[in-house]
């Protein structure tokens, strides 16, 4: 939220710039837990259906839903906000493709809710430092172009269109090396750092952490906070973001969709 806001209180402002400093009071104390959320509102990419001191509840510009609750019917009281939107539409899923549900409570108020269905746990890291992360400089690092996306597909599977969507909206970036592509790294629509990926036959030089770095750096230089969802058995991907020194939230986040969607968030 902008400085500009400094010392007034919640009720003198807009009703919905109030909303979501409130939001965000209640957010922040959960710190890596509800990051994702937190940065929704501050680059102003959320919708917030729901907010008190027991729930969060939102929607982000790409579709994706997010609800973190203290406790079970805290959790159920902001999705019958969802529900009160839908009017008669409301349907088993209650309009959501996808929802991140923050810690167990939320899960459970979701599962409790809607016929969605969740899927592995992650852990969710990020990044709090303003220091940008040294960079070792090797080959060099562009913004990937659609004329990169039969590699990028090659090696990355995250259902049909994501890639190109990712690609098309500026949010890949590329190493090359000696003129080739050896790897990449994104952002998820929801804004997550994810998509890494370094090709088989450059792995163990140091690229991965080169493009962690790149993006964490892009992120700071636009006054975000980078994180990412790691999956709870993702030894590899837990032990990079513990050699980053990155905070780790201190409960679980689970994605919530329809049975038969096979969408998943990059971990």
């Amino acid at each position: 939220m902008s400085d500009k806001n400094a010392g007034f209180e919640p009720d003198a402002l807009p009703a919905a710039e109030a909303t979501a400093l409130s939001a965000l009071s209640t957010l922040e104390p959960l710190g890596a837990l509800t990051i994702d959320m937190q940065e929704a509102i501050r680059r102003g990419n959320a919708e917030l259906i729901y907010a008190d001191e027991r729930a969060v509840f939102l929607r982000h510009s790409c579709g994706v839903f997010m609800l973190w609750c203290a406790d079970v019917p805290s959790g159920e009281r902001a999705l019958d906000e969802q529900k009160k939107r839908l009017a008669d539409g409301a349907d088993e899923y209650l309009g959501m493709f996808l929802c991140v549900a923050h810690g167990e409570a939320a899960k459970q108020a979701v599962l409790g809710k809607t016929k969605l269905t969740v899927e592995t746990p992650c852990i969710q890291f990020c990044r709090f430092s303003k220091e940008k992360l040294p960079m070792k400089n090797i080959g060099s690092i562009r913004q990937l172009t659609l004329s990169d996306l039969d590699e990028v597909n090659a090696h990355y599977d995250m259902g049909e269109g994501h890639n190109e969507r990712a690609i098309s909206a500026g949010l890949v970036y590329g190493l090359e090396l000696d003129g080739k592509l050896a790897g990449f790294i994104g952002m998820h629509p929801e804004g997550s750092v994810g998509m890494l990926e370094v090709f088989p036959e450059y792995r163990r030089m140091g690229l991965g952490t080169e493009l962690e770095s790149f993006m964490h750096n892009l992120h700071i230089e636009r006054g975000w906070i980078p994180y990412g969802h790691v999956y709870t058995d993702n030894a590899a991907s837990l032990e990079m973001q513990a050699k980053f020194g990155l905070t780790r939230s201190n409960d679980l986040i689970w994605w919530t969709f329809p049975p038969d969607d096979e969408s998943e968030a990059d971990k």
